[in-house]
């Protein structure tokens, strides 16, 4: 996931946001435990086979712990059959 990634730079951000104390706070750790996951998350564009998507989706439907990205975005979206006919114009 990170062939493409300066970790040069990456371990430096992460480095020198944790010097800025000596004492890891719940704070600090929370940085950079967000941080991590936002990097190593599937994002527009990334090549992903069907096997990956479906096992992706599997794991997200059985885990209903999981429901925002580290951002606080949704990472799933309940439609109805009459939202998606909005979207498309069928209804208004």
């Amino acid at each position: 996931m990170l062939i493409d990634s300066d970790l040069k730079t990456i371990v430096e951000e992460m480095a020198s946001y944790l010097l800025t104390s000596s004492d890891p706070t719940p704070e600090k750790l929370d940085w950079i435990f967000h941080n991590t996951a936002c990097r190593a998350a599937i994002k527009a564009g990334d090549k992903t086979t069907e096997y990956e998507l479906n096992k992706f989706v599997e794991k997200l439907i059985s885990n209903p712990d999981i429901r925002y990205c580290p951002h606080g975005r949704p990472v799933l979206i309940e439609m109805t059959r009459s939202d998606l006919e909005k979207q498309f114009g069928r209804i208004q």
